[in-house]
């Protein structure tokens, strides 16, 4: 069975996949520039933890743990934009405390009334593996793998040395801005050198830092959707006009614009976009097919910094080059700076 077809089903990866997929991420020079790196949710197994320790050693674990109705009302709830891929959640968890339980509180993050807080999209989705029977197999599975790890690595900790490793356990009750700060206290607190902060600077600095992690997760999921669904739709010669979404960064801070264009302007001519954030404006041509990261060396014309993007191997002609920098002159002579995005018609 494929990767995303375990995945979706709630199965566990193999053994070897995973830890084939890690080694490659360890091995990267960033890796070693860094002195370390933080694993997230792996090892999974006591074989993946044995595979792990002939390449590498850890030096703090932590285990993070919930309570099992707080995690499945949660994961039930997971939606997205059904245009763009944003990311929100449905459920709301108010859980008082029981024997031997703590009080859980987690916020709900639902789709503004207005739809989409990037497009305007006021449809969401579900992930196929976020049905309720197979969220709880997912679950039966991990908790029967992870026993063991946990396991492993507390015996390791009690018997001590200079490789023993520490270990936290630590229970969610809230959000990541209130959990954070707790977190990194108890880090800070295993002497372990990892997570040593000054204080409450770090602490809201992290808190900051996990806001915006978020946010690039969303972003890069939008992304990703978005080139999966345009490079899934045909490329006629000869496009009938209506509209099709783009999503993509902003090279002046970041931020990833996702502008609604016209397709006659997209296939037919040339596309201004301006980031709503810093006003960082970008041209974007193509009058062959769809996006990809790939620059055409046409800085002159499009000013600075910004990348005239086309498809795969498409090279744009002379011709081509001419026509799109006389648009562009007539624009710029025209002085027509957009708000958000201008549209300008080929010749």
């Amino acid at each position: 069975m494929q990767v995303k077809e375990r995945i979706a089903a709630g199965r566990l990866l193999d053994d070897e996949t995973v830890f084939s997929l890690v080694a490659a991420r360890l091995g990267g020079d960033d890796v070693s520039a860094a002195g370390g790196a933080v694993l997230d949710g792996f090892p999974r197994s006591v074989t993946q933890v044995q595979m792990l320790e002939r390449v590498s050693r850890a030096a703090l674990v932590v285990n993070l743990g919930m309570r099992p109705e707080a995690l499945v009302t949660k994961l039930l709830g997971r939606a997205a934009c059904a245009r763009c891929g944003a990311s929100y959640n449905t459920a709301e968890v108010d859980l008082p405390a029981e024997t031997g339980k703590p009080a859980v509180f987690l916020r709900s993050l639902p789709m503004p009334e207005g739809g989409c807080r990037v497009c305007g999209c006021k449809d969401l989705t579900r992930r196929a593996d976020d049905a309720e029977a197979v969220v709880h197999r997912r679950l039966a599975e991990h908790d029967a793998q992870c026993a063991g790890v946990a396991n492993h690595y507390r015996n390791k900790a009690a018997a001590g040395g200079p490789n023993a490793p520490k270990v936290v356990d630590f229970e969610i009750t809230k959000g990541i801005p209130e959990t954070l700060p707790l977190l990194l206290k108890e880090v800070e607190a295993t002497d372990t050198g990892v997570g040593q902060s000054a204080g409450a600077d770090a602490a809201a600095a992290a808190v900051e830092a996990a806001r915006a992690a978020e946010k690039k997760t969303a972003a890069e999921t939008r992304a990703a959707e978005t080139q999966q669904l345009q490079q899934s739709q045909p490329q006629p010669q000869d496009q009938v006009d209506g509209h099709m979404y783009c999503s993509f960064p902003c090279e002046g801070c970041g931020e990833h614009l996702s502008e609604i264009i016209s397709k006659q302007a997209y296939y037919h001519g040339v596309v201004w976009v301006q980031c709503a954030n810093c006003s960082t404006r970008k041209l974007i041509a193509d009058n062959k097919g769809w996006f990809s990261d790939r620059p055409i060396n046409l800085n002159d014309i499009a000013g600075p910094g910004s990348r005239i993007l086309p498809t795969g191997n498409v090279e744009i002609s002379s011709e081509e080059q001419a026509r799109i920098a006389e648009t562009v002159s007539e624009f710029m002579r025209r002085k027509q700076v957009p708000s958000k995005r201008k549209q300008v018609p080929s010749k």
